[in-house]
């Protein structure tokens, strides 16, 4: 995988620090998207596979980075590195190899790390980096891995409920560092350094409540965790056609529902954190009934009223007597 960060300036107007028209910016990008995808067509270069049903990724492209996925081989870099290089050329951005960057995969041997970074002339991502504060790689300790979090948080105190959000909104935080964060902010808030103890004249959990409540409003921030992690979730469940829905589908609910998808011993931590935000989603969603050929009678919830949103059978009424499907149970 090759970050590759563009200037956002004019070649021609660089000393004078002039920028671009935004519309220009989409062209050029539009144009390098069509030069890799006919480079995948011709099989210059490769994308990669999370798994065997899921879609092949070749390009991510954000505001000012670019992430191009392609084999550790020489023949590829070689032909994405000339991709780039004609790009910079033809283009009225500049690639900034200073701040770009490769991330190989766990089973590239070092030596071939270091030829390949050293061919491409960028550096290599080791992990210990981070990109747009988060680890590249969720290592065996998740204490190890956000310990970078609460760093930051340190040195923002003022602003330490705007630091992790973006991290909490992909993965769930350990239990120890959410509770780590809450006890920044207590101290913050009672005026105390964070290296000393005192008293806290309210309880936390008194100040986490809603001011309708007699709280203080404040974000604990490990239920916060689960709530942006089951936002995430609702916005797999409608946008399907997504690139991140398509990627966890083939990945881990091929020819199933999400709510059926199980954790696995190969899970990745996204994946398990994800999971763990659909547990929040899952005790206030419901169907809404259409045709009802996807709605399970027994297992779904969809009925209107009454927690947990599933019909209860009458006595003298068994399972195997009600339709599987709520189709069945309407009149045509």
């Amino acid at each position: 995988m090759v970050r590759a960060v563009t200037s956002l300036l004019q070649k021609e107007a660089l000393g004078r620090g002039i920028p671009y028209p935004p519309p220009l910016f989409f062209l050029y990008g539009e144009g390098l998207a069509h030069n890799i995808q006919q480079a995948i067509n011709n099989k210059a270069i490769s994308g990669i596979k999370i798994s065997r049903n899921g879609p092949v990724i070749n390009h991510l492209f954000f505001a000012d980075d670019s992430i191009i996925f392609t084999e550790a081989a020489h023949s590829s870099v070689m032909r994405l590195k000339r991709l780039l290089q004609a790009y910079d050329e033809k283009s009225v951005q500049l690639i900034n190899f200073t701040k770009s960057a490769v991330l190989f995969s766990r089973n590239t041997e070092q030596s071939q790390r270091q030829y390949l970074s050293t061919l491409l002339q960028v550096q290599n991502i080791n992990s210990e980096s981070t990109y747009m504060g988060l680890p590249p790689f969720i290592l065996r300790s998740k204490k190890e891995s956000f310990e970078a979090i609460i760093k930051k948080i340190q040195q923002a105190l003022a602003i330490v409920s705007a630091i992790p959000i973006y991290s909490m909104m992909f993965f769930k935080l350990p239990l120890l560092l959410s509770k780590r964060i809450n006890s920044l902010m207590a101290r913050f808030w009672w005026g105390r350094d964070i290296s000393q103890k005192g008293i806290n004249w309210i309880a936390w959990n008194r100040m986490t409540k809603s001011k309708w409540e007699g709280g203080l409003d404040f974000k604990d921030f490990t239920f916060f965790n689960q709530a942006l992690l089951a936002k995430q979730g609702w916005r797999i469940l409608n946008n399907k056609d997504s690139l991140l829905s398509q990627v966890l589908k083939g990945r881990y609910f091929c020819n199933k529902s999400i709510w059926e998808a199980k954790k696995t011993s190969s899970s990745s931590w996204g994946w398990q954190s994800l999971l763990y935000g659909l547990i929040l989603l899952k005790k206030g969603i419901r169907w809404q009934i259409s045709s009802g050929r996807e709605t399970k009678t027994m297992e779904d919830p969809w009925i209107p009223r009454g927690y947990p949103l599933t019909p209860h059978l009458q006595e003298g009424i068994e399972k195997s007597h009600v339709p599987p499907l709520v189709q069945g149970l309407m009149i045509h």
